[in-house]
């Protein structure tokens, strides 16, 4: 369950309706057959600056949809460093740390 709290204004309030219209529109399009459901925009989200500008574009939807999600996004739009996903579920089940101590330096 997610709930607002008065602190959200009405265009984060919005932007996150229109996230999870988006979100729904794209489990259709898989369950329908007209989107992979393997190589599906929310499944590699985020993509970077990198991935985007990259002559190897593998994905099964545009590099558009990719980019920019939201219409908002045409205006604001910040660019990760790095992929945001871990290991997919088990992952963000389970983080574990690969720094490795000071004494090794």
């Amino acid at each position: 369950m997610v709930e607002s709290t008065e602190s959200e204004s009405k265009y984060e309030l919005d932007h996150f309706c229109n996230a999870m219209t988006s979100m729904h529109a794209e489990m259709t399009a898989v369950e329908t057959g007209s989107a992979d459901a393997k190589n599906k925009l929310l499944k590699n989200a985020s993509q970077t600056a990198d991935q985007i500008a990259s002559d190897a574009w593998n994905r099964s939807y545009s590099r558009e949809a990719a980019a920019f999600p939201a219409k908002r996004l045409h205006d604001y739009k910040f660019w990760r460093p790095v992929e945001t996903c871990v290991d997919n579920a088990s992952g963000d089940h389970n983080p574990s740390r690969t720094r490795v101590g000071m004494e090794n330096y």
